[in-house]
């Protein structure tokens, strides 16, 4: 589907959910905007086309247009705030929103309720008590869109992502402040309206998983203890398999909690403690929010006291005003102007900005004349070249990026999902490379590396693997060679193929070439990814290969080396990388014999470990003990 079409598309979702053209222009956009975007006659700001096909229940599977570069970086750095949300990393979160503010929201209603919600969010996960204050400003939020609205009859509207999003935090404050009537009826009509929206994967699990764990906290109070670990262990397991990490430790607080209300003590205890250290091991104020959780239940738990002490470095943010005058305006473009950002111009700006020439750009994706069609707007690529392009731009695909096919749509899930069952359902892995295997056609070149790639690691045993891996990254990087890995540049599942090949020489060739290639790929991603999205999705596993690498080499003086990047708070976002760098940390302290820095560090790598369910966790834990003579108190 070009660009310049997605007005068809957005007509189409409309009259398939039977909302009218007034109901649906309602708190976004004005109604003559919205007939002439309709008509393919204007374009529309991403933020805004989200709101309106989210509102009509069904996915957002085009690439819109961005009025302008304010429009853009606005956009960006709302995802890049998402992202530091689902980390607990609250100052970085703060940050990310005075970056919105200076661009004055780019005049768009939408982008405005969205950083109002962060704003409430932000505040919530810093454990802050101001109830009043955040209800006002998520109130203030949905009022934008929603000018009047009954939570009777939630489940009979059409809702945008924002307007869920701001549902359930207003779900969790009226939790807070005791109001279960509204918690419940809130819970219960986006539960219904969920199950009956067209939305994207990643989308509607989030938002599934955000109401599930509201739901738990109201049977607590309620004392439905049985059923509410039923749903506390389907939202443990649903964390797990999920796109984002950014439910994972609430779900192993809240399994624990249920678990030690029905009487199961000891695995109680075991799970809330793992959400506790896990919390404490990425920095955040988890412990602060846990604790104020049990406090308006008024549980008190003896086993936990003196367990983890809220951090006294807690950020005091201010609270945003809501009664200001925000000068807002209409989100609609000309497809033409000149200063309306297409795909193609995005690339082409961040290419010449670093000076790179289309031949290393698009080398093994496309041809030159695609790129420069692409780059002019004449050719509209598929969804795994634009991904592929931009992420070898060292950016992230994530925040602009839609699908524009059910084959697509359906082959972007399968790589979720495989992604997922590889840390916790390895069994499940062939049935899904089989799914892989039937939606490939000659000319998904890009999709098919990514299933080859995962057919040969997850494979038979073989002593040429990572000849077969290096192969498979030749196809889009044509004579590659590791040690001159600077002289390319690699969209994400090409790095990713390369972190596999680097793990595959440690086993089948030699660790110290293997440790080499993983310094190489360090280098390359402090010097090509300039974007903290994209950072985000690589620097955990890269610093979690190359430290067992050093370990199984007893290069302890090197691990020590590289703990300042151990620190970054842009590895907190992946947690199940973590385990496999606080471990041989573990190792290094025990051989300097500092007791406070092998029980933090063995905890960290331990309770991480049982927070997705890493089997060798409980193994780490009787080595590191047998290393000490004594027991860790776990």
């Amino acid at each position: 589907m070009g660009i310049s079409f997605y007005g068809d598309y957005l007509k189409k979702a409309r009259e398939r959910a039977g909302i009218s053209q007034e109901k649906l222009a309602e708190g976004i956009i004005n109604l003559q905007s919205l007939n002439r975007i309709e008509n393919n006659r204007a374009g529309v700001s991403p933020g805004t086309f989200q709101a309106l096909t989210s509102k009509c229940g069904a996915p957002t599977e085009v690439f819109p247009l961005f009025p302008d570069w304010d429009d853009f970086n606005c956009f960006y750095e709302l995802y890049k705030a998402e992202m530091w949300l689902g980390s607990w990393q609250t100052k970085e979160v703060y940050n990310c929103l005075q970056e919105v503010e200076k661009t004055g929201f780019a005049g768009n209603a939408i982008y405005y309720q969205k950083w109002l919600y962060y704003q409430a969010a932000l505040h919530m996960r810093n454990g802050d008590t101001n109830y009043e204050e955040i209800m006002s400003i998520l109130q203030c939020a949905l009022k934008i869109t929603k000018e009047k609205l009954s939570f009777e009859d939630i489940k009979h509207e059409f809702l945008t992502v924002n307007e869920i999003m701001i549902l359930t935090a207003i779900a969790k404050i009226s939790f807070m402040e005791g109001n279960n009537s509204d918690c419940l009826l809130i819970c219960s009509q986006l539960s219904t309206y969920l199950e009956n929206v067209a939305l994207s994967y990643k989308e509607k699990s989030d938002l599934v998983l955000g109401v599930q764990k509201i739901y738990v906290l109201y049977l607590i109070r309620n004392k439905e203890y049985l059923e509410a670990m039923n749903e506390a262990s389907l939202l443990r397991d649903n964390s797990l398999l999920s796109i984002s990490e950014k439910h994972m430790i609430e779900a192993a607080f809240l399994f624990g909690l249920t678990k030690y209300l029905t009487g199961e003590t000891k695995d109680g205890i075991h799970f809330i403690k793992t959400a506790y250290y896990s919390g404490e091991a990425i920095e955040s104020q988890f412990a602060t929010v846990a604790n104020e959780i049990l406090n308006v239940l008024n549980i008190e738990i003896n086993e936990l006291k003196n367990v983890i002490v809220p951090s006294e470095k807690k950020d005091n943010f201010a609270m945003p005003d809501i009664n200001r005058k925000v000068e807002l305006r209409t989100v609609e473009c000309d497809y033409y102007a000149d200063d309306v950002i297409t795909l193609g111009k995005i690339i082409r700006q961040k290419r010449k900005d670093q000076k790179l020439s289309m031949k290393v750009l698009c080398q093994g994706l496309c041809s030159i004349s695609a790129l420069s069609k692409i780059e002019n707007g004449t050719l509209q690529p598929d969804i795994f070249l634009a991904r592929s392009l931009i992420q070898r731009l060292g950016m992230s695909d994530e925040p602009f990026t839609f699908y524009a096919s059910e084959r697509e749509t359906r082959q972007y899930k399968l790589e979720w999902r495989i992604s997922g069952e590889s840390r916790y359902n390895l069994q499940n892995i062939s049935i899904l490379l089989d799914e892989m295997k039937k939606e490939i056609t000659e000319k998904d070149i890009i999709f098919k590396q990514f299933y080859t790639d995962n057919l040969i690691f997850f494979g038979e045993e073989s002593k040429e693997k990572n000849l077969l891996i290096l192969e498979n990254i030749k196809i889009t990087l044509p004579g590659f060679c590791l040690d001159k890995i600077n002289e390319y540049r690699l969209s994400k599942n090409e790095l990713s193929y390369v972190v596999s090949y680097c793990m595959m020489l440690r086993r089948e060739v030699s660790v110290t070439k293997a440790i080499k290639g993983l310094y190489g790929l360090l280098d390359y991603i402090n010097q090509f990814f300039v974007d903290d999205l994209l950072k985000n999705s690589m620097i955990g596993i890269i610093l979690a290969t190359i430290t067992g690498a050093l370990s199984v080499q007893k290069r302890s003086d090197e691990i020590m080396e590289l703990m300042p990047m151990f620190k970054q708070k842009i590895i907190y976002g992946h947690t199940h990388c973590l385990p496999f760098i606080y471990g041989p940390i573990t190792d290094i302290y025990i051989e300097k014999n500092k007791e406070n820095q092998i029980d933090r560090y063995c905890k960290y790598s331990y309770y991480l470990g049982e927070l997705h369910k890493i089997k060798a966790s409980k193994t780490f834990l009787k080595n590191v003990e047998k290393k000490i003579g004594r027991d860790i108190d776990i």
